[in-house]
């Protein structure tokens, strides 16, 4: 409500003329409207975006070790094929792993995340160690040591970016 100054009558807020003596108010401040917030946490957009991004890149790194693995099996060491080895049906395993993980991202399934967090831990915890090793091998090797630390940091913090979308994500459904 605001008050009309000559006659002190109170007025709805969107009145441009005083109903009583006919007074401009166009020039009365009004009161501001208070804007309101969604209830419930919020989670931005690009959250949203960065989840299934990772969860998509997730996929098709599995996609991208399952074709790799019959690429490889196709080698051929002294004239022979040598097919499928414990590396290849390893890079199978993982790839159908890494499809599995990705998918369950997608989906929402809780436990999968749990697991996907768990292995970011993991990773960061080894990054760590290894960035130690880096560093150390940066006194020897120089440049090459160097690429190896800012080579570890990076998977640090991808893995550390993983746990956060995740954690956020965990707040509330998508607001597509």
């Amino acid at each position: 409500m605001i008050t009309c100054p000559k006659c002190a009558a109170s007025l709805p807020d969107w009145a441009q003329q005083c109903q009583f003596c006919q007074a401009d108010v166009k020039t009365v401040a009004r009161p501001v409207m208070a804007v309101k917030k969604p209830s419930g946490p919020y989670v931005p957009q690009w959250v949203w975006g960065a989840y299934y991004g990772l969860s998509v890149l997730y996929i098709l790194e599995g996609v991208y070790n399952i074709v790799m693995a019959f690429v490889h099996s196709h080698d051929k060491f002294m004239g022979e094929e040598l097919g499928f080895g414990l590396f290849g049906y390893v890079s199978l395993i993982l790839g159908g792993l890494s499809i599995a993980l990705g998918l369950g991202l997608l989906f929402q399934i809780q436990s999968v995340r749990n697991v996907v967090n768990f292995f970011c831990g993991v990773q960061i915890l080894f990054g760590i160690l290894g960035l130690a090793g880096s560093a150390i091998g940066a006194v020897f090797s120089g440049p090459l040591g160097i690429l190896l630390m800012f080579n570890q940091v990076l998977q640090i913090a991808a893995a550390a970016f993983m746990i956060y979308i995740i954690g956020e994500t965990d707040k509330v459904a998508p607001n597509l």
